[in-house]
């Protein structure tokens, strides 16, 4: 019998996180991981990868949300080639997880070169009776725009790994559902996840709940995705 799937973290510190050409020093700080995936195909342990490096700002594991340039998203596109080419060659390797905690709760989307890029494409779509143009009422362009492009980056991300390693499946832990659902667009994930997750830490996504409420917590965050997750498979990633 095979055992469960566990997960190996890869943090760059990088803000460039491969260097050009994917040289050796590069490829050479990501291959300190291959000794645990050797190990994982000599014990026959199944491993979910997270592709996010650590926020630079801010020296967590959160990971950044959104690309900030369009030169920056080369660079997410270089590093993620460079860790999908190197990595796909284990057997131990089951499932990518796309982005660490994908969404921003609710906070507007910073208009970079690339964001606006984007917004004027999706702007150009959007159907004028939803505007509120010639009429006195709420504006939620700004919060349907953050749902479409954080479906967007993920779509973006998911296209780069199918290509790369289509054998594997991609996987997301949206977190704190209670308060950023309305980031997710679930149905439009559907389309190229294989499978979702959830983040359920109790110090930082309980707040509503008092601790003898937390086990209906963790039910109620659990029924909510894995509702969402549309008959893809469903764990919690982090708890």
């Amino acid at each position: 019998m095979r055992s469960p799937p566990m997960a190996v973290t890869m943090n760059v510190r990088s803000s460039n996180p491969v260097a050009p050409s994917g040289t050796t020093s590069a490829m050479a700080s990501i291959s300190l991981y291959d000794e645990a995936f050797r190990a994982a195909d000599k014990y026959g342990v199944r491993l979910f990868a997270t592709l996010f490096p650590v926020t630079d700002e801010l020296n967590d594991v959160g990971g950044f949300k959104f690309p900030r340039s369009k030169a920056h998203l080369r660079e997410i596109d270089d590093y993620i080639t460079a860790v999908v080419s190197h990595f796909r060659q284990y057997e131990s390797l089951w499932t990518w997880v796309l982005q660490n905690e994908p969404g921003s709760g609710g906070t507007r989307v910073a208009m970079t070169d690339l964001a606006r890029e984007v917004y004027d494409r999706w702007l150009a779509d959007f159907p004028p009776e939803e505007r509120g143009e010639g009429y006195l009422k709420a504006d939620f362009t700004q919060e349907k725009f953050l749902t479409y492009y954080t479906t967007w980056y993920l779509n973006h991300i998911a296209q780069l790994v199918e290509r790369l390693d289509p054998q594997r499946g991609r996987h997301i832990n949206p977190r704190q559902i209670l308060g950023t659902l309305p980031d997710y667009d679930f149905p439009a994930y559907s389309k190229f996840l294989t499978s979702v997750g959830a983040s359920l830490h109790l110090s930082w996504h309980f707040g509503v709940f008092s601790q003898r409420e937390y086990p209906l917590g963790v039910s109620l965050m659990s029924d909510i995705i894995r509702h969402n997750a549309l008959g893809n498979p469903f764990w919690i990633t982090e708890l």
